[in-house]
């Protein structure tokens, strides 16, 4: 089997900027509107099976992409428009990005067709959920991200998400977060989950380190995730070792999180380093990276 589609995007964009005075500190602003026109025909794809493609999770950036599936599985059919406006702010004195904002919506001139599952019906809103997301560094340790999708049609919050970060240098590092989300179209029951999140990293001394996040449940009143570690680094070789808890949602798309017998699961991970020659384990850095956002080895 094989299909194939044709791609048509027009993408146009504004940038104004005006000086500014927050508090006694001289600030730049700018004013960014940006248009982005996207269309691609039909081609019918039921019998082409679905491998690794999933449909993305929606958000501001989806705006400007030309696609809403990820991998090459489906090829998308567009006739849309997106409308977009992004503020930020620079200070004078160092000409660093203080604040940046955006808000923005797609309007649909024709339903979508193509779908993972030939049992899918189409998607047929004729416009999107409105996306807005700010970030703010008020300085060189604090950041503050959100995002918010609202979907206008059903008069709800789609999403939202809200991380404090704090980072004071030496590889200290602490997290707060909430998040609120609803599954991608593509799923036939779309629960929403709510949970909150605290993670960090904190060095002891030149050599000790100790880890920790907690991703908690809202609904069910209880940790969905958890996990505690520890690092020893020496000159010549780095040794972490992580014990995590978490419930096994395994082959469970809607899982009751308030299950009594539901499993939970416990491990150990460990990684071994000698600098310079290798080591093993590599799991366990890809698991701080996913659990603690922002996190980077202090060497």
């Amino acid at each position: 089997p094989s299909a194939g589609s044709g791609v048509v995007n027009i993408d146009g964009g504004l940038v104004f900027e005006r000086p500014l005075s927050i508090g006694g500190n001289a600030m730049t602003q700018t004013l960014e509107p940006r248009v982005y026109y996207l269309y691609s025909p039909y081609s019918d794809q039921t019998d082409q099976p679905d491998f690794d493609s999933a449909e993305l999770t929606f958000n501001y950036q989806q705006l400007y992409r030309d696609t809403r599936f990820s991998g090459r599985d489906r090829l998308d059919d567009a006739n849309q428009m997106s409308i977009g406006v992004t503020t930020r702010l620079f200070s004078e004195i160092d000409g660093r990005e203080r604040l940046n904002a955006s808000i923005g919506q797609i309007v649909y001139f024709r339903d979508r067709e193509v779908r993972l599952n030939t049992i899918d019906t189409a998607l047929d809103e004729s416009n999107s959920a409105i996306a807005a997301e700010v970030n703010w560094l008020p300085d060189n340790e604090w950041r503050l991200r959100s995002s918010v999708l609202y979907d206008p049609n059903n008069s709800i919050f789609d999403a939202a998400s809200a991380q404090i970060s704090y980072q004071p240098g030496g590889g200290k590092l602490l997290n707060l977060g909430y998040t609120l989300r609803e599954p991608p179209p593509s799923f036939a029951d779309r629960p929403v989950t709510e949970q909150a999140n605290i993670s960090g990293a904190y060095p002891i001394n030149d050599n000790w380190s100790i880890f920790g996040a907690l991703e908690y449940s809202l609904e069910a009143s209880q940790a969905v995730e958890d996990m505690l570690g520890f690092e020893y680094d020496d000159c010549c070789w780095q040794f972490r070792l992580l014990y995590m808890r978490y419930i096994n949602t395994a082959g469970n798309i809607d899982p009751d999180l308030t299950d009594p017998d539901l499993e939970r699961e416990n491990a150990l991970q460990f990684q071994f380093v000698l600098k310079g020659m290798g080591g093993f384990g590599g799991r366990v850095e890809n698991l701080l990276n996913d659990m603690i956002r922002g996190f980077n080895d202090r060497y």
